[in-house]
C-alpha cells in the first residue's frame, strides 16, 4: 500500500477527538447531547471567553428568573 498520499490529520482535530472521548466516557454517559455540544464548543473556543462572561452571563439569568 502506498501511503505517501494519506493527508495527516490535524493536530486540532486530534485534540477534539481526545477531549470528546473523554467528554462522552462512563462517568458522563447520561448526559444530553445539547450539554455536550455546548461543552465541547466552549473548551474549544475557550480563548474567546473568561471568567467575567461567565459572571455576566449568571447575572443576566438571575435577573431574568427574578423577573419571571
Amino acid at each position: 500500500m502506498d501511503t505517501r498520499f494519506i493527508l495527516p490529520t490535524s493536530n486540532v482535530f486530534e485534540r477534539l477527538f481526545s477531549v470528546a472521548g473523554y467528554a462522552l466516557g462512563d462517568r458522563r454517559g447520561r448526559m444530553l447531547l445539547s450539554n455536550f455540544e455546548e461543552q465541547i464548543f466552549l473548551h474549544i473556543n475557550k480563548e474567546l471567553w473568561g471568567i467575567e462572561d461567565v459572571r455576566d452571563m449568571l447575572k443576566l439569568d438571575r435577573e431574568a428568573q427574578t423577573q419571571e
